[in-house]
């Protein structure tokens, strides 16, 4: 029983609540920063194409006929020039096609 009474002594000094003096933290006061004014938007400089014209001087184009054969050559101002002529060959009829380019 002095056990028993002892405990309850114990645990009521123990809940007895504590007197701490804490020093009261400051609130923090927020900053005020001074930014430079943001520039106002300037629109990106167009590209410019200055390329010359090129025309086609020369045009001529065949086909695909029933057949599967074609053929087409083309020659500009710049100086390229094209020519290809294509003919089904083989049991298939797979198109075989040969020409030129400059």
């Amino acid at each position: 029983m002095n056990a028993l009474l002892l405990c309850c002594v114990l645990t009521v000094v123990v809940a007895v609540p504590q007197q701490y003096n804490y020093a009261p933290v400051p609130v923090p006061v927020p900053q005020q920063y001074n930014y430079a004014p943001v520039p106002a938007p300037v629109p990106a400089p167009q590209p410019s194409y200055r390329s010359p014209v090129i025309t086609i001087l020369r045009q001529e184009q065949q086909g695909p006929d029933a057949s599967g054969t074609y053929s087409f050559l083309y020659e500009s101002t710049d100086g390229i020039s094209r020519q290809e002529q294509g003919i089904p060959q083989g049991p298939n009829g797979a198109v075989t096609s040969q020409g030129r380019w400059s």
